[in-house]
């Protein structure tokens, strides 16, 4: 009985699956990061920062469809370089790439 007042579209979140949904890892030998879908939401509602390893987003979008505000937080794990991270929003889909920090054995000259 109780289904038909919470099956009303006042109950379903603000930012569905569409809008802040399932990542995809990217690493390669010189790379690592991830792409993130954000059907319909504008760059200027999106802002990135990074803390240590943690790279965190903010998503405050108002529009028609949609008002509301989500973070969501991704740690890189090993050596990368976030000095020169990269972060492109294209077709709806937030791109974050970091390289990789090279770890040879480096050997020390003796004086």
């Amino acid at each position: 009985m109780l289904e038909k007042y919470f099956n009303d579209k006042f109950f379903e979140p603000i930012f569905t699956e569409k809008h802040f949904g399932n990542f995809k890892r990217i690493s390669n030998d010189s790379e690592i990061g991830f792409q993130l879908p954000l059907v319909g939401i504008k760059k200027d509602n999106i802002k990135l920062s990074i803390d240590g390893n943690v790279i965190e987003i903010e998503i405050d979008e108002n529009s028609n469809e949609w008002y509301g505000f989500q973070r969501r937080s991704f740690t890189f794990t090993g050596e990368v370089d976030l000095d020169r991270l990269n972060a492109k929003l294209e077709d709806g889909v937030l791109t974050v790439i970091a390289p990789k920090i090279d770890k040879k054995k480096k050997f020390i000259q003796i004086q």
